[in-house]
């Protein structure tokens, strides 16, 4: 479903790893992945809940997104990272949100697919009955990169489900976002393309 110019970038993309090239992405360099690759990223997210307003926490760099709530888009918008969302709730366990006006910056995937400013995301959050797990369904559509709209799902798991869970543990997994720093302007991503630099005598 790609169109040529989506097609060009994702074949640049795989060409230059082939090559054995260092690909920086948005998020090896501590910019925000945007939508929807923020939600490929599997680390830890959490929502906060105020009227009017929903804002999500994710673990990854400490980003956030606001989600307003009951809104509309304005009628112009400066493209940011995340976009301008909007949501609603769809009776007592579902929460959608509408995303436009995105960074151009952040890719759509991990295989170099970009975005244009008309991309739309709608993501679809639906916590399950139990309250130990939350589904997203989300859509994607961008009339410039993609011939049609296309759709994906995964599921955010609650750390008390998972086997082996002990609260308050030495792994502290029951804290839905740690700490976690990032290095902008990172030129060694993966990791060793550089030697560590090491003292050849000791100090004292």
């Amino acid at each position: 479903i790609l169109l040529p110019p989506a097609a060009a970038a994702v074949q640049a993309h795989g060409d230059q790893g082939r090559a054995g090239e260092v690909i920086y992405p948005a998020w090896s360099l501590c910019w925000p992945p945007g939508v929807p690759l923020i939600l490929n990223m599997a680390e830890p997210v959490q929502f906060l809940q105020r009227e009017g307003q929903v804002t999500i926490i994710y673990q990854r760099g400490m980003q956030i997104r606001k989600i307003y709530l009951n809104d509309e888009h304005p009628d112009e918008i400066t493209p940011s990272w995340y976009g301008h969302s909007i949501g609603h709730y769809e009776g007592s366990d579902t929460l959608v949100i509408d995303t436009i006006a995105q960074d151009t910056r952040a890719l759509t995937d991990r295989f170099g697919s970009p975005k244009s400013e008309a991309m739309r995301v709608v993501e679809r959050y639906t916590i399950s009955a139990d309250r130990q797990s939350l589904n997203v369904e989300f859509e994607v559509e961008d009339p410039n990169m993609f011939t049609s709209p296309w759709f994906s799902h995964l599921t955010y798991v609650h750390p008390s489900s998972r086997p082996g869970y002990e609260p308050g543990g030495i792994n502290r997994d029951d804290e839905a976002i740690q700490e976690a720093a990032c290095a902008e302007n990172n030129r060694d991503a993966a990791g060793g393309l550089f030697p560590i630099p090491m003292a050849n005598r000791v100090d004292f």
